[in-house]
């Protein structure tokens, strides 16, 4: 059964799989405000949202609402790499909007999307935002 506003036509050979809703190809964007102000973060990894197996990780957004006042910086990546997603990026600007670096990613396993930070971080608020599609086969 073919999602709303899909005409799939021909002969179709292999596993096909239309995900329940169109799900499919609609991306799903996280956004994981940290206010530091709440709750001091050392400078090591945090893992801040959990990646189902089969999610394309298309890309996001690092956007600082208030700078830390030190030279401080922030990785985005996964368990694998600490800056898969973007590499240090300073957290002292306000109002700063950094797009990921990293190329488009898909996730066969689950995983975690992680921020490293490079010192101890007590002032900045920011936000890590994530675009990605979930994709099942089952």
């Amino acid at each position: 059964m073919a999602a709303a506003g899909y005409t799939l036509t021909g002969t179709l050979k292999g596993n096909l799989h239309v995900s329940p809703k169109g799900l499919l190809d609609r991306v799903i964007t996280k956004a994981i405000y940290i206010d530091t102000t709440l709750n001091a973060l050392a400078a090591v990894a945090y893992k801040i949202l959990h990646l189902e197996a089969d999610t394309l990780v298309l890309g996001g957004y690092l956007i600082t609402d208030v700078a830390e006042g030190a030279a401080d910086t922030c990785s985005v990546g996964d368990i694998a790499a600490s800056n898969t997603h973007l590499a240090a990026t300073s957290l002292n600007t306000t109002d700063t909007v950094t797009a990921l670096t990293g190329a488009a990613k898909y996730y066969a396993a689950a995983d975690e999307i992680q921020i490293t930070l490079s010192a101890a971080i007590t002032v900045a608020k920011f936000w890590v935002v994530i675009r990605m599609i979930q994709l099942k086969k089952s």
